[in-house]
């Protein structure tokens, strides 16, 4: 009896030593009886954006994997994943695994799946087309299309099945449905550039290269492949990741998204042209680019995501009128930035969003409401600090190491409703001046950190240039 137990304790030992967990292109795999399962990490320090492919299979050391699952709530609340490509290879998709993603706005099931599970396209509002290549209806556990529009968006399915899945669980909540070819997507290469179209074959996004490029790189508008031409509208995750001979890069005019890492540390990259149609930068998309010394930002961008510019080499920025924050960790460690022109349309400024930024001297806002936690910590050359009215919550140690700072001016009457503690940790403030609007001194003296303030001056804030709005 004693020996079996053993044998059972070596065993389990050896499949837990068996199990894989891990990590590449920013995706989550693990093993399961036929291949791994992927998925996003719930407990994430980044978002997904733009455009996502999952491949077929995956490298792990010198094995290659077949990825067979999608995982459990695997990319629950992606919002902002525009298109995801599942591929072949993919037979159950998980219980919430794309809940929330309302981004979406057509998918395309292989078909191979024969299941998905409870809540799987739960509240994916955008979605408009679905298509389903398995003649047999996948069986859809319970509610797996809760909150999810069937009553206007159209479910494709192939010649000769509408009539199973009008009978199928699930599936014959669709009200408008119909038989399709169901047109492949399709991969292909042209100039050393990757490329992806979408379901419908209407447009491509830029997957990557072929080989590594060099010097300078004009992305086109459109790309020609068997003799039919794709506009380009995408630049999909990772696409030039680590790209450490590119010089310079042109993106073109129809472009709407650049996604998460595309051109992360490409060290060599000193020149971005941005199209007037952007509308989304997604998370890490220039972080480590330390050449890149300036950028303009077109109008058109209506997002831009966490450590976009982290540690990269700006100098200086303007931020369109269309931005309402500056996410965390944006320009965080960005030592050579010495001004960012900011609109009156940013009222958040999120964690760590300037943090090392060394070489700023005074920063000045008129729309924020909210600074959190370490956004300005360790921006030792800050002299000048100019809040409006309108800030109300400033987070844990959101000034904390600013060492040079001599001016802090604040607009608002009443003290902002919440500080958070260590505002000014390892600042002297019996070398810093604080200046607050007519007939607030007192109530400034009466409450802390601004007690802590050794000279408390009245000014008429009327009289301050806010507009200038330059950090």
């Amino acid at each position: 009896m004693k020996k079996l137990l053993l044998l059972s304790i070596s065993l389990l030992f050896v499949l837990a030593a068996q199990a894989l967990d891990f990590k590449v292109n920013n995706l989550r795999y693990t093993s399961n009886p036929t291949g791994v399962t992927v998925s996003f990490d719930l407990f994430r320090e980044t978002s997904l954006s733009g455009a996502v492919v999952i491949p077929p299979s995956v490298m792990n050391g010198a094995t290659d994997y077949a990825v067979t699952a999608i995982g459990d709530s695997a990319f629950s609340d992606c919002w902002e994943v525009t298109s995801i490509t599942i591929p072949a290879s993919v037979t159950s998709i998980g219980q919430f695994a794309f809940n929330g993603c309302n981004g979406l706005s057509s998918i395309v099931i292989p078909s191979e799946v024969i299941s998905i599970g409870s809540f799987a396209f739960a509240s994916c509002t955008g979605i408009k087309d679905f298509y389903v290549r398995s003649s047999t209806p996948p069986v859809v556990d319970n509610r797996g299309f809760d909150e999810f529009s069937t009553s206007t968006c159209k479910l494709y399915v192939p010649v000769g099945s509408k009539e199973s899945y009008e009978a199928a669980n699930g599936w014959k909540d669709f009200q408008n449905m119909e038989e399709s070819m169901m047109g492949e997507v399709l991969a292909f290469s042209v100039d050393n550039l990757k490329y992806i179209t979408n379901t419908s074959g209407t447009f491509v996004y830029l997957k990557g290269y072929v080989t590594n490029p060099v010097g300078d790189l004009v992305i086109p508008s459109v790309v020609t492949y068997d003799g039919k031409d794709y506009p380009v509208t995408s630049i999909g995750d990772s696409a030039f990741y680590e790209c450490d001979s590119l010089a310079s890069i042109i993106l073109p005019e129809g472009l709407t998204s650049i996604g998460t890492s595309a051109f992360e540390k490409c060290d060599t990259l000193s020149l971005v042209t941005l199209p007037e149609s952007l509308t989304l930068i997604g998370t890490s998309a220039f972080s480590d680019c330390s050449r890149l010394t300036s950028i303009t930002l077109p109008d058109s961008i209506t997002s831009i995501r966490e450590k976009a510019f982290q540690r990269s080499g700006l100098t200086s920025v303007t931020l369109p009128d269309s931005i309402t924050s500056i996410e965390s960790y944006l320009f965080d460690g960005c030592d050579s930035l010495t001004s960012i022109s900011v609109p009156k349309s940013v009222t958040t400024i999120d964690t760590y969003a300037f943090r090392g930024c060394s070489a700023l001297t005074s920063v000045a806002f008129e729309g924020v409401m909210s600074i959190y936690g370490y956004a300005f910590s360790d921006c030792s050359g800050l002299t000048s600090i100019s809040l409006p009215s309108s800030v109300s919550f400033i987070g844990y140690m959101a000034f904390s190491g600013c060492t040079g700072l001599q001016e802090f001016h604040i607009q608002r009457l009443t003290p902002p409703d919440f500080i958070g503690s260590y505002l000014f940790d390892q600042v002297d403030l019996s070398k810093v001046k604080l200046y607050v609007p007519l007939s607030t001194s007192e109530l400034y003296a009466a409450e802390s950190p601004w007690n802590a303030f050794q000279s408390i001056e009245e000014t008429d804030m009327d009289c301050l240039l806010y507009s200038q709005s330059t950090i």
